[in-house]
């Protein structure tokens, strides 16, 4: 009997949510018109090809992981400049510590691969209970355990993928942190800008 009253509150408390609310996308996020998202585009492809040109450039060899990072700073962090520095160390941090699980790169570094697979456990199984607990969030974050899984993959085993991970990621870290940078400086100054007063063309 308690259980049932307990349930017939709860259901009472549920606001009912109609059909056309439920239907209509969140406040702050409307999607945009197709000419608009066009426009949008143009900027976008003009980003990605200089990354990846500046890229080619370098000679970098795990351009994806630099990727994977601007996708998790550009995406999930919506580009925040707070949160640039602890996405940085995460990703760095994370990739060290999912190479405990290469064999490969535990031999090319004269490692015993079993024990450091053993210590790479041992971190992972830390690392969850800090984020449990949210201790140490600047390193043990969302993007040190995106980075750690990524890196631990079996099938990138290689006596120099993690420093060509690593590698990536410095690399888009700097490229978006400046080109966003840029962009956000660029546009508070156009918006601290005086805009002529409306009529004003009219006097005389």
């Amino acid at each position: 009997m308690r259980l049932g009253a307990m349930l017939s509150r709860e259901r009472s408390r549920i606001v009912p949510v109609s059909a056309d609310s439920a239907a209509s996308p969140a406040a702050g996020h409307q999607p945009l018109s197709p000419h608009r998202a066009m426009i949008l585009l143009l900027p976008v492809v003009l980003f990605l090809a200089i990354y990846v040109a500046f890229a080619l450039v370098l000679h970098l060899q795990a351009l994806f992981a630099g990727s994977l990072f601007l996708f998790y700073w550009l995406g999930i962090e919506k580009a925040e400049l707070s949160a640039f520095l602890r996405a940085l160390a995460g990703a760095i941090g994370g990739t060290i510590g999912g190479s405990l699980f290469q064999a490969e790169q535990a031999a090319a570094l004269g490692l015993d691969p079993v024990w450091t697979a053993v210590a790479g456990l041992f971190l992972l199984i830390l690392a969850i209970y800090l984020l449990l607990i949210h201790a140490m969030p600047f390193l043990v974050n969302q993007a040190y355990m995106l980075f750690l899984t990524v890196a631990g993959i079996p099938q990138l085993g290689g006596g120099t993928l993690i420093r060509d991970m690593i590698g990536g990621v410095i690399y888009s870290a700097f490229y978006c942190g400046i080109t966003v940078g840029l962009y956000r400086y660029l546009a508070a100054r156009r918006a601290a800008r005086p805009r002529p007063l409306e009529g004003s063309g009219d006097r005389g």
